[in-house]
Protein backbone atom coordinates (compact mmCIF):
# COMPACT_ATOMS: atom_id res chain seq x y z
CA UNK A 1 0.00 0.00 0.00
CA UNK A 2 1.28 3.27 -0.76
CA UNK A 3 1.70 5.72 1.98
CA UNK A 4 1.52 9.65 1.23
CA UNK A 5 4.27 12.25 1.80
CA UNK A 6 5.60 11.69 5.91
CA UNK A 7 8.01 15.07 7.50
CA UNK A 8 9.93 14.69 10.50
CA UNK A 9 11.76 17.22 12.48
CA UNK A 10 15.29 16.41 14.07
CA UNK A 11 13.52 14.13 17.12
CA UNK A 12 11.96 12.20 15.02
CA UNK A 13 8.34 14.14 15.50
CA UNK A 14 6.21 13.34 12.71
CA UNK A 15 4.51 16.90 11.90
CA UNK A 16 2.94 16.31 8.59
CA UNK A 17 1.56 13.23 7.03
CA UNK A 18 -0.50 13.91 3.47
CA UNK A 19 -2.79 10.61 4.42
CA UNK A 20 -4.41 13.05 7.32
CA UNK A 21 -6.60 15.04 6.82
CA UNK A 22 -6.01 19.40 7.30
CA UNK A 23 -8.17 22.13 8.03
CA UNK A 24 -8.19 25.37 6.07
CA UNK A 25 -11.17 27.79 8.24
CA UNK A 26 -12.64 29.59 5.86
CA UNK A 27 -14.85 31.46 8.70
CA UNK A 28 -16.43 31.87 11.96
CA UNK A 29 -19.90 32.93 12.62
CA UNK A 30 -21.93 33.78 15.81
CA UNK A 31 -25.51 33.49 15.77
CA UNK A 32 -28.37 33.48 18.58
CA UNK A 33 -29.01 36.01 20.92
CA UNK A 34 -32.06 37.97 21.94
CA UNK A 35 -32.20 40.47 18.22
CA UNK A 36 -31.63 36.94 16.34
CA UNK A 37 -33.89 34.46 14.31
CA UNK A 38 -34.30 30.48 14.89
CA UNK A 39 -32.56 29.92 11.37
CA UNK A 40 -30.50 31.49 8.55
CA UNK A 41 -27.81 30.65 5.63
CA UNK A 42 -25.17 32.30 3.64
CA UNK A 43 -23.10 30.88 0.66
CA UNK A 44 -19.78 30.58 0.46
CA UNK A 45 -18.10 29.52 -3.05
CA UNK A 46 -14.80 28.58 -1.18
CA UNK A 47 -16.66 25.48 0.01
CA UNK A 48 -16.71 23.94 -3.02
CA UNK A 49 -12.99 23.72 -3.27
CA UNK A 50 -12.58 20.52 -1.01
CA UNK A 51 -14.62 18.43 1.45
CA UNK A 52 -16.46 21.24 3.98
CA UNK A 53 -16.64 20.72 7.58
CA UNK A 54 -18.63 22.76 10.33
CA UNK A 55 -18.29 22.87 13.79
CA UNK A 56 -20.07 24.64 16.49
CA UNK A 57 -16.95 25.97 18.94
CA UNK A 58 -18.46 28.14 21.84
CA UNK A 59 -22.59 28.39 23.26
CA UNK A 60 -23.37 31.09 25.82
CA UNK A 61 -24.51 29.18 28.77
CA UNK A 62 -28.04 30.42 30.28
CA UNK A 63 -31.09 28.53 30.74
CA UNK A 64 -30.85 26.74 27.74
CA UNK A 65 -28.42 23.99 28.53
CA UNK A 66 -27.25 21.28 25.78
CA UNK A 67 -29.44 24.09 23.67
CA UNK A 68 -26.74 24.44 20.79
CA UNK A 69 -27.31 25.85 16.60
CA UNK A 70 -27.52 22.95 14.27
CA UNK A 71 -25.42 23.44 11.11
CA UNK A 72 -25.90 21.78 7.97
CA UNK A 73 -23.75 22.23 4.46
CA UNK A 74 -24.87 21.34 1.23
CA UNK A 75 -22.85 22.58 -1.32
CA UNK A 76 -21.92 26.51 -0.90
CA UNK A 77 -24.83 26.72 1.19
CA UNK A 78 -24.04 26.82 5.00
CA UNK A 79 -27.48 26.80 6.83
CA UNK A 80 -28.32 27.26 10.52
CA UNK A 81 -31.20 26.67 13.20
CA UNK A 82 -32.47 25.96 16.75
CA UNK A 83 -34.55 23.89 17.73
CA UNK A 84 -37.66 25.50 18.47
CA UNK A 85 -38.01 27.72 21.28
CA UNK A 86 -40.79 27.18 23.76
CA UNK A 87 -40.00 29.53 26.07
CA UNK A 88 -39.78 33.78 26.35
CA UNK A 89 -35.78 33.55 26.46
CA UNK A 90 -33.65 34.47 23.38
CA UNK A 91 -31.38 31.74 21.29
CA UNK A 92 -28.00 31.33 23.31
CA UNK A 93 -25.25 33.20 21.51
CA UNK A 94 -23.18 30.15 19.46
CA UNK A 95 -19.90 30.45 17.37
CA UNK A 96 -19.14 28.26 14.88
CA UNK A 97 -16.42 27.66 12.42
CA UNK A 98 -16.51 26.28 8.70
CA UNK A 99 -14.16 25.40 5.93
CA UNK A 100 -12.43 22.37 4.42
CA UNK A 101 -10.40 19.61 5.08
Amino acid sequence: MAQGLQLFDTNGFMFLDTDSSVACVLGSVVVGGSDQTQSGSFTDLKLSLGRPFAVVTSVEVNSFIGYKVNVSISGTTVSWSFPANTGSNPYPRCRFIYGLR
